[in-house]
């Protein structure tokens, strides 16, 4: 279904393009997958009708690391920096935060200087933590069940928090103003699971859940920590200055991360950036590479362009 949108997109927008053709196509991949995973890819991509057979070379594969190295380059460009420069990028996604430290070889050119690092520290484990707290408002066994049974209006609730809570908390306690969060509203299955002693407290704040500064925070600090000590843990693996740190994934949007992470590392490295949109750092990256690599710019995949 996705590879029929896609053809679709192309030929209503650029409709002198041939699809098989002219369009090349470049897809990311975790840097950990193996080559037999990058092979179950490839076919997916035949089975969906997006290239004409499995070895098509219009089909070209980038690692995500790599993409987002290539897109953090580009921004870099402004600094002026000398060729030798290290940068790290670092990728806060959903489950995983990735580092990777790189060397700015020439104005084109990137060199991977230290292993990649990653731990479990994205941004769903905040939302486990909202749950958490939340389970313990209304009853463990009742938020299960709604998990169990209602799975939509437990994506809602996520969906919720992260919109309207988690992305804008600064971890400012002078701008902080007290969340609430209607269950009626939000959720109104779980009250058929609660029981009564947890009832009798809810109805009595008319099923509005409170959410103060201290319990965001407390939310946030566990995984903050763990990023931090990833981020030093990486900058100690080199004997070479870092000069620049990108933060790149959706979870590099919340305003409380980006601060923690300025603050941390303001005197340790001398630029740290974030892109105007930095979800999509990894597709643009691939983009770029995508777009080079047809104009024969690429002598080594991923890192030159």
């Amino acid at each position: 279904e996705i590879g029929k949108v896609m053809k679709e997109t192309v030929v209503m927008r650029w409709p002198n393009v041939y699809f098989f053709e002219d369009v090349l196509l470049v897809s990311t991949f975790p840097a950990e997958y193996s080559e037999s995973a990058r092979s179950i890819m490839r076919e997916c991509i035949f089975n969906a009708g997006l290239i004409k057979d499995k070895n098509s070379t219009a089909l070209q594969f980038i690692t995500e690391p790599e993409a987002a190295a290539i897109y953090c380059m580009e921004q870099l460009q402004i600094y002026d920096l000398e060729a030798g420069t290290n940068f790290m990028v670092v990728d806060c996604g959903g489950d995983r935060v990735v580092l990777t430290t790189r060397k700015l070889v020439n104005r084109n050119q990137l060199g991977e200087i230290a292993e990649i690092s990653e731990d479990f520290c994205g941004s769903t484990y905040i939302d486990k933590e909202f749950i958490k707290y939340l389970s313990s408002k209304v009853g463990y066994g009742a938020m299960e069940l709604l998990r169990t049974n209602h799975c939509g209006q437990m994506q809602y609730l996520i969906q919720r928090f992260t919109r309207e809570y988690k992305m804008l908390f600064t971890g400012e306690s002078k701008e902080f103003k007290p969340y609430y969060f209607d269950l009626n509203y939000t959720i109104p299955m779980i009250k058929q699971y609660v029981t009564d002693k947890n009832r009798e407290i809810l109805e009595e704040i008319e099923w509005d859940i409170e959410l103060g500064f201290y319990d965001i925070k407390s939310m946030f600090d566990p995984v903050v920590e763990k990023i931090l000590r990833l981020i030093h843990a990486q900058l100690d693996s080199s004997l070479e200055t870092c000069s620049a740190m990108f933060l790149v994934g959706g979870f590099s949007e919340s305003k409380y991360l980006q601060n923690r992470i300025k603050r941390e590392f303001q005197h340790i490295v001398r630029i740290i950036l974030i892109p105007s949109d930095p979800t999509i750092a990894i597709e643009r990256g691939a983009v770029m590479y995508g777009l080079s690599s047809m104009n024969s710019d690429i002598t080594t995949r991923g890192l030159k362009y």
